[in-house]
């Protein structure tokens, strides 16, 4: 009786622990946590990923193209983030097949690094096709020392982060770099249950904020000291 009693306390135990940032949840342990983990460790393309001059890759010119409109977008709360929706009919372009905005959510740090070093934010801005294919686009943001003057296309998002209001209307492309140069690679999604096929576009040129812009998007969009998983192992051969 007492083993029984052992094994279903176990069980419980095992079955109550959630994936998390930290402690028993954090990455190391998201595919212990779940069968639906899985990929989380035996995943050939996961994401993030280190960019480095090791990998013989060049940032060249973003092939994409941007039609981004005036949304309405929606604060939605996740566990450790929040991410905003948008609901209109905005979309990049790559070749000919669109993607349409759906969200965007923030990182600090940024999961992917350049040369090992991170970024202070990264603003991932997720697109889904009508066959069901994910993109996402992440741009670097950062406090430019010398200058430390906010920035005026981000004021009216910031306002709406640090506002009580749930829903509000927002022209994404005001804030984008379209012309920067971008990596490209097929990785996965950076949270359980870290499904892959998700073609990702790392813009190169960072967008620079101020001090205060960047302590609010933190302080906002941020539930964890961190939400950032670890960079995975790039495999190249598959490009």
């Amino acid at each position: 009786m007492k083993i029984i009693s052992w094994i279903f306390i176990f069980f419980l135990c095992a079955c109550s622990t959630e994936w998390s940032y930290s402690g028993k949840g954090s990455p190391q342990y998201w595919a212990e946590i779940s069968e639906k983990n899985k990929f989380c460790k035996i995943g050939y393309n996961q994401s993030p990923i280190d960019i480095n001059s090791a990998m013989n890759k060049d940032f060249i010119l973003n092939d994409l193209k941007f039609d981004y409109k005036i949304s309405e977008i929606e604060k939605v709360n996740e566990k450790y983030y929040q991410k905003i929706n948008f609901y209109s009919k905005s979309f990049a372009l790559r070749g000919k097949k669109k993607y349409w905005l759906k969200y965007i959510q923030f990182r600090h740090p940024s999961e992917h690094l350049i040369s090992s070093e991170p970024h202070s934010i990264e603003m991932q801005i997720y697109h889904k096709s009508e066959d069901e294919q994910w993109l996402a686009v992440s741009y670097f943001l950062e406090i430019l020392p010398e200058n430390n003057n906010e920035n005026l296309y981000f004021k009216n998002l910031i306002n709406f982060l640090k506002s009580k209001q749930i829903e509000d209307k927002f022209d994404l492309s005001k804030i984008i770099d379209e012309a920067s140069l971008s990596f490209f690679y097929e990785g996965s999604f950076t949270t359980p249950p870290c499904t892959e096929g998700v073609k990702w576009y790392i813009m190169k040129n960072p967008t620079f904020i101020s001090k205060e812009q960047m302590n609010a998007i933190i302080k906002s969009t941020i539930f964890v000291k961190s939400n950032a998983r670890g960079v995975q192992k790039f495999n190249p051969e598959k490009f």
